[in-house]
């Protein structure tokens, strides 16, 4: 695997571009990692600011230091860490988990940014971070050994902190820095240990920060050499570690310094790839030697033979599942992670769509685990273990996940733990969308207050689509004797419901009202649950399920700063689909709210204030790049609102790309002629398809029924792409950017896929118009300008990318037509029209592996 990390708003990215091993995923924070002979990529978890350095313990597990929202964390598998800047893209994850440190390094109670210049030297140095390294070599001082060790920018300084373990995972604790740099160019950029355990410093030396605000010495840096003491080393291996046997690599795993475990697992891997080294006596015996280690009395050195072994894949699941049973909880926690580490885990938003033959593959081998899973959940006496079960519900089927859950919640010394309460909630997010009634049985049976309460605010809102598990909890509730908990049900309710103006009542409501009426005072617990609280809830939502909520308490609550985002949001929608009068005034004074704008823009679109057009246009950018059509769609709706987006396009504060060729037929649609002369000057020409044409799309369009493209085989699907399209037009970040890239297109509408494919030169945007040209021996040549000056023209031709010298063009015209060629459907057959529009419609990346 190999393991990177994104910060902000940005593109994962690994390998070259324009190759096979390019993929992209959009992130806004978050740890990633690529299977890299499998070609896989996925995020593991979601959040933070800008994780910059990550490493790993001495028992595997990884961490990643921060910047500004907490600086260290503990990269659970699956989890949504906290983001200060923007909002979890996933609407119903309602709460992150903290940071793993119980300190910070700059006062919280002043804006991170004045931590600077000295003024947080007295908490760590500030809080910007960068490079990380947990120490696991042999030259520094036991005390330093597995201790985290990351530059403190502001602080001009390398923070130490201590991993100690903590309920489910760890905690880190404040330790003495270990270097404060007197020099005001010290930027630290990263450390490392080699293989005499002596550690070496990166220094940018420069006086700016991240974003190049000043500074910028691109040609300057130092190295330093951190040693403790300065007698040499006489008992390292050999220079050359590719010399030893494999034999002799295996061995370098008793040595106390971990690098030569990193080092020794990378050549084996190389070698296990190699048919004829893998099948060798040596290589044979260095096997036997690992499975020799990892059954032996060591468990740290059982960890290192059991991971070199699995990154070698040589781990058959039976072998692995010999460690569920071991005396070590991190050998136990390690086995479940193997067992599962092939099975694909949840994007942020749902379980990835998989091919037909890997999710049968994903279910048989999760068949035969869950009863194991379930006991283990049960009875381990670990909360370390029953973290890695948590975090393996993401990758298990949604019908395997609610029984582990089940026995996950019935331990109540978790209660508060830092991690496995909303662990297992994420686990459990993308059950309420097909059927939520094993929410319901799981939240029955919880000790966990939190996870209970995020599961009946999920089943709350889906009240709408499926009441009977929201009653099948109603109904518990009604018979429960614990105040507690029947507050903690009806709170959850209450906060699913928040903002919305009226809900349909459920068939077993008043069961619960009679029962809380009766409830006795004195079973509550006064020192956390008053009574009144309780009839409170009942009163509010008795409301909503009879007369409704009066609109201005809707109002009141979207304009509140102080009100949950994610409430804000929910009283907005509700207020959008109202239809109240106040409606536009709200939303035009939200559109620069990141947090708020992709409801508050679907608002204006029924406004009729003439600044409103403005508004949207100087709003653009407060948009996310992704949400940024929404602004698009709403102007292209009204003459004016469009006449004000051309006139944004033409002075260049809209990208004239920002526009598909759907937006423009929307704006033909509104037949105003002046609006189409300047479509045509700004964007491009636009033509009605003949009717052959239409005919085919009418044709193709009835064929690809949601049926049919839900049975479609999506590696198929991109091989056709990198076959038929990638040579100009880019997907994900594979391709040429020839054409206009397709990743941010109307992909999801296929009435905009037809036409483009079917009719190319229907709709052609004005940079993308096919030029012809002639040579003067006698060639005329067809493509698209990609870049011309006065002594060449480069055109991309259907083939390849040819550069002509101006002396050797006897003629150059533009014509109106796409240099996509018409017929492209015809060649292919039915499956493959579906395989290709299938995986042209997902929203992310398809892996290529089976």
């Amino acid at each position: 695997w190999l393991y990177g990390r994104c910060g902000g708003s940005c593109p994962g990215r690994v390998g070259p571009p324009g190759t096979a091993a390019e993929l992209r995923t959009p992130l806004e924070g978050g740890i990633w990692r690529f299977d890299v002979p499998r070609k896989t990529f996925e995020v593991i978890a979601h959040g933070t600011t800008n994780p910059w350095g990550h490493d790993w313990n001495e028992w595997g597990d990884l961490f990643f230091i921060n910047t500004v929202n907490g600086h260290l964390w503990h990269a659970i598998p699956g989890a949504h860490f906290d983001r200060p800047f923007t909002l979890d893209p996933n609407p119903h994850t309602y709460e992150t988990i903290d940071m793993h440190a119980d300190h910070w390094h700059f006062d919280t109670g002043q804006s991170w940014h004045q931590s600077r210049d000295g003024s947080a030297n007295s908490f760590g140095g500030g809080h910007a971070h960068m490079g990380m390294m947990i120490y696991q070599g042999d030259n520094w001082p036991k005390d330093y050994r597995g201790n985290l060790f990351t530059f403190n920018f502001h602080g001009r300084r390398a923070n130490q902190e201590r991993l100690d373990r903590e309920g489910s995972g760890y905690v880190a604790r404040h330790g003495r820095d270990l270097l404060i740099a007197s020099d005001p160019f010290f930027r630290g950029l990263d450390l490392g240990c080699g293989p005499d355990g002596t550690v070496t410093l990166i220094d940018w030396s420069d006086t700016g920060e991240c974003h190049e605000a000043t500074g910028v010495h691109r040609t300057s840096g130092r190295i330093y050499r951190v040693a403790y003491g300065d007698a040499p080393r006489a008992d390292l291996p050999s220079n050359d570690l590719r010399s030893l046997s494999s034999l002799e690599l295996v061995r370098l795993l008793h040595r106390p310094n971990n690098w030569y475990h990193r080092q020794a697992t990378i050549l084996l891997v190389e070698r296990a790839s190699a048919t004829k080294v893998a099948a060798a006596d040596d290589f044979q015996s260095a096997l036997t030697e690992l499975r020799t280690i990892a059954k032996g009395d060591d468990p740290q050195l059982a960890h290192r033979a059991l991971m070199t072994l699995h990154a070698m894949r040589e781990n058959e699941p039976e072998y692995i599942r010999g460690f569920l049973t071991h005396d070590n909880e991190h050998l136990r926690a390690l086995a479940i992670r193997l067992l599962a580490d092939r099975w694909p885990i949840d994007t942020i938003f749902a379980p990835p769509k998989l091919s037909p033959r890997r999710a049968q593959i994903v279910q048989a081998e999760s068949e035969a685990l869950s009863d194991t899973f379930v006991e283990m959940a049960r009875s381990d006496s670990s909360a370390l273990v029953r973290l890695a079960l948590a975090s393996v519900l993401q990758r298990m089927p949604l019908d395997r996940r609610a029984p582990v859950a089940q026995q996950l919640v019935t331990h109540s010394d978790d209660a508060d733990d830092h991690n496995l309460p909303l662990m297992v909630y994420y686990g459990l997010m993308p059950i309420a969308e097909a059927h939520a009634d094993p929410l319901a049985d799981v939240a029955t049976g919880c000790r966990w207050p939190v996870t209970q309460r995020l599961i009946a605010r999920r089943l709350a809102e889906q009240i709408e689509q499926q009441s009977g598990p929201l009653e099948s909890l109603l109904g518990f509730a009604a018979r429960c004797d614990d105040a507690a908990v029947v507050h903690n049900i009806l709170l959850g309710v209450a906060q699913g419901l928040k903002g919305w103006n009226r809900a349909p009542r459920p068939a077993n409501w008043h069961d619960l009202v009679a029962a809380v009426s009766a409830m006795d005072p004195g079973k509550t617990q006064p020192n956390t649950i008053d009574s009144d609280e309780i009839g409170s809830l009942v009163r509010e939502l008795s409301v909503l399920f009879g007369d409704g909520r009066a609109l201005d308490e809707v109002r009141k609550m979207v304009l509140d700063n102080k009100t949950d985002i994610g409430l804000r949001r929910t009283a907005l929608r509700t207020l959008v689909a109202s239809g109240d009068a106040a409606v536009d005034g709200i939303c035009l004074s939200l559109l620069r709210n990141a947090h708020l704008n992709d409801v508050a823009v679907k608002g204006v679109a029924a406004s009729r204030d003439p600044q409103a057009a403005e508004q949207l246009v100087n709003s653009y950018y407060s948009f996310r790049a992704a949400l940024r059509p929404l602004v698009i769609e709403v102007m292209v709706a009204r003459p004016d609102f469009a006449a004000a987006l051309l006139d944004a396009v033409e002075a260049e504060k809209i990208p004239a790309s920002a526009l598909s060729a759907f937006d423009i037929r929307q704006m033909l649609s509104l037949e105003e002629p002046q609006l189409n002369q300047r479509i045509a000057a700004v964007w491009g020409e636009v033509r009605e398809s003949p009717q052959q044409k239409l005919d085919q799309i009418a044709v193709v369009k009835k064929q690809l029924d949601p049926q049919t493209l839900a049975a479609a085989n999506l590696p198929a699907g991109r091989l056709l792409f990198n076959k038929q399209c990638a040579s100009c037009h880019r997907l994900h970040g594979y391709g040429e950017q020839v054409g206009p890239d397709l990743t941010g297109s109307n992909r999801n509408n296929i009435d905009y896929l037809l036409e483009n494919i079917v009719d190319p030169s229907a709709v052609v945007g004005k940079d993308y118009r096919m030029t012809v040209i002639e040579t003067t021996d006698g060639r005329v040549l067809n493509g698209l300008v990609i870049s011309s000056n006065d002594k060449t023209v480069t055109l991309q031709t259907q083939t390849e990318r040819k550069t002509i010298d101006r002396e050797n063009i006897d003629n150059l015209r533009l014509t109106e037509k796409s240099p996509m060629a018409d017929g492209l459907l015809d060649t292919l057959t039915a499956d493959q029209i579906r395989d290709l529009f299938a995986y042209l419609m997902q929203p992310a990346q398809v892996s290529l592996a089976e």
